[in-house]
């Protein structure tokens, strides 16, 4: 996965969803809460209000009375009356003795205590009032120390029943029949001391809350749950983009854009999910990597739109051969992915061939090629890409294309996959050190067995490894493009060394020097080379660029032009390793060399020694009537030697005369 593709993962999954609606909740719990409390508060202060006035009420109504002092009853009955005219919550009064028996009464109510609870007393201007309230009454709680208290809620539901939304407008501009009906009531008795004559006055007052008194707090109640309503829908829509972005996101970063389904970052993410099925010892888990192989040849052949139908055929049948426990990917070109549950190496070995085999069934007659790597998951907190990598290499690591091949992740390939990281991490500093050592190689001639040439060789002398053996870390450079720096340095080397030995007035012979076909890629690489030669004032015929057979099979125009550019800049043009490929006599037709060197395979096996001679002494023949010279490389006896002196070789080369040596070495041998 590219970094920018985790970045993008890495916003996308700090956009939590859970915050926002848990904030939504929040918002909500603490705006009932402050709603409720002005409600409360609003609420108690009407009550505080309401009591005042029927204090204020039933203390004017008592002076009305007792006005006149003993008046008689007819006067008292038409007072009373005119009170209650003018305060209609006063429902009956009674005259007491002074032992709070009832002599006189007005109105239907009659004063008897025993129903009623004193909750408070009132003191004002020698006068004093016990204010009692009925018991057990539907929302009351009544207590002697803190007086009675209403039941909010049940006082607000009651209210609310009958409460619509048309009724708004009576809140603003209120009838007066409506606002004046009451919600809540209940019965209050004022036993007061008379100041003018013995005994007491008791006094019934209807204590009530009308729908004015909660008119405007609903109102306003209401419109604040409107508008925060307006701004929770308008947070919650914002919270539902968050969410279907999300999801578009995701759509977007794991959909495979060739075969509709799963990406790689897809595959990864489940496959971190299956990690934790290994963590608690549920499944073990390997990853394959999946091949289809000469993927660009097929395209090449049938056209891109027929091989995009073709891999999503194919990623048809992988996503079908995977379980729900089970993750699976197109990852790139003809590469697919699959984490799969396995008991047993077999077993999984057996269910990748049936893949393999439906796989190759969608070819419909054109012969379809799969090779597969595969990774045992070892490590519950591990990286799955990591693995993948060792799945791709362990395929990869499967050299015939055509194989139809199942190759398991091993301890070697994993101290190979080491080596190659320890080699690419040294490999720079090792130019720089000069680590990199050129060996010289002897070329015989046939006729008079002398030094005749050389073959230049590279050596690393590791600090740390020691002698590292070309074989372990060429292959490296050629893969991973290092190899260019390395020939440069050595034709450089062999430049060196020819500038230093003519100087010293030595009869110099050629020195061959490898030039790696990733060269060949450079359109300017005869100038290149002759401007490295050039700078140390080097004759050119001093110099002999070999290139392998496997540069033909690149660009075979470039390499024709290139080479004859080097021959007209006076460079000797070998060709190394000739009869180790397909094609050699091709090559010959086409290419201008001056050398040929024979493959040490024609000279090594048992069996068919007079085959292998006849061929290489057409060989020979066929080269000398081209005009070229021959170089027979790997000759480790005595009668090979005398077979290619009597065949008229040029020059041998091989372990029977010199092996590689250092350049020290090389000048005894050559020039003492």
């Amino acid at each position: 996965m590219t970094d920018r593709r985790k970045k993008q993962l890495q916003r996308i999954k700090k956009a939590h969803i859970w915050p926002s609606l848990v904030g939504i909740i929040i918002k909500i719990a603490v705006m009932t809460f402050i709603m409720h409390i002005l409600l409360l508060a609003y609420f108690e202060n009407i009550v505080n209000m309401r009591l005042a006035d029927a204090n204020n009420n039933v203390k004017n109504a008592v002076e009305i009375m007792e006005a006149t002092g003993n008046a008689d009853s007819m006067s008292l009955l038409f007072r009373y009356r005119y009170l209650t005219g003018m305060i209609p919550e006063i429902e009956g009064m009674c005259r007491l003795d002074k032992d709070d028996n009832v002599t006189e009464s007005f109105g239907t109510e009659r004063f008897d205590l025993a129903s009623f609870a004193r909750f408070n007393t009132i003191e004002d201007d020698d006068k004093t009032a016990e204010v009692y309230i009925a018991q057990n009454q539907d929302g009351i709680s009544f207590s002697e120390n803190e007086g009675f208290t209403i039941d909010v809620s049940e006082t607000i539901e009651k209210y609310l029943v009958s409460f619509n939304p048309s009724t708004l407008i009576d809140v603003i501009s209120p009838s007066a029949g409506w606002n004046k009906e009451a919600i809540f009531s209940t019965d209050l008795w004022y036993v007061i001391d008379n100041k003018q004559t013995e005994g007491k006055t008791a006094v019934m007052y209807r204590f009530s809350l009308t729908r004015e008194d909660f008119g405007y707090v609903i109102f306003v109640y209401v419109l604040l749950g409107l508008v925060f309503l307006v701004l929770l829908v308008f947070h919650s829509i914002s919270v539902f983009k968050v969410v279907a972005a999300k999801r578009n996101i995701y759509k977007i970063l794991f959909f495979d854009m060739e075969t509709g389904g799963f990406n790689a970052p897809h595959f990864y993410k489940k496959a971190r999910k299956l990690y934790r099925r290994i963590k608690r010892g549920i499944s073990q888990y390997a990853i394959v990597n999946i091949r289809l192989e000469k993927y660009r040849s097929l395209i090449a052949c049938y056209g891109k739109s027929a091989i995009e139908t073709l891999t999503d055929m194919l990623y048809n049948i992988i996503s079908q051969n995977a379980g729900s426990k089970e993750a699976f990917a197109h990852m790139e070109s003809g590469d697919f992915a699959m984490m799969l549950e396995y008991t047993s190496e077999q077993e999984l070995s057996e269910r990748l061939k049936q893949l393999m085999q439906q796989l190759e069934s969608v070819g419909n007659g054109s012969r379809l090629y799969f090779n597969m790597g595969v990774s045992r998951v070892t490590d519950a907190k591990g990286d799955p890409e990591e693995v993948y990598n060792q799945a791709y290499i362990a395929r990869a690591s499967i050299n015939d294309e055509n194989a139809d091949s199942i190759n398991w992740f091993s301890e070697k390939l994993r101290e190979q996959q080491i080596w190659e990281r320890k080699v690419e991490n040294d490999m720079q500093g090792a130019l720089e050190r000069h680590e990199f050592q050129m060996y010289l190689q002897p070329k015989y001639t046939t006729n008079g067995e002398k030094v005749g040439g050389a073959e230049a060789l590279v050596r690393w002398i590791h600090p740390t490894e020691g002698f590292v053996p070309p074989g372990r870390f060429i292959p490296i450079f050629e893969k991973n493009g290092f190899i260019l720096q390395l020939d440069d340095y050595m034709i450089n080397e062999v430049a060196k060394y020819q500038a230093k030995w003519i100087s010293e007035g030595k009869k110099v012979v050629p020195i061959s020097v490898n030039v790696s076909r990733a060269h060949f890629l450079n359109d300017n690489l005869a100038e290149h080379i002759r401007n490295i030669i050039d700078s140390y004032c080097v004759p050119h015929e001093c110099i002999e660029l070999e290139l392998t057979e496997s540069a033909f099979f690149d660009d075979k125009n470039a390499l024709i032009a290139t080479v004859k550019k080097m021959q007209e800049f006076g460079f000797v043009v070998s060709m190394d390793d000739f009869g180790a490929g397909y094609s050699s006599l091709n090559s010959l037709k086409e290419l201008p060399l001056d050398v040929i060197k024979l493959d040490a395979e024609f000279f090594r096996g048992e069996g068919n020694d007079e085959r292998g001679k006849l061929i290489v002494t057409e060989t020979i023949d066929l080269a000398k009537r081209l005009g070229m010279h021959i170089v027979a490389e790997g000759i480790e006896t005595r009668d090979q030697v005398d077979f290619l002196k009597e065949r008229e070789c040029d020059l041998i080369q091989g372990y029977y005369f010199a092996k590689p040596m250092p350049t020290d070495e090389f000048e005894k041998c050559a020039f003492s």
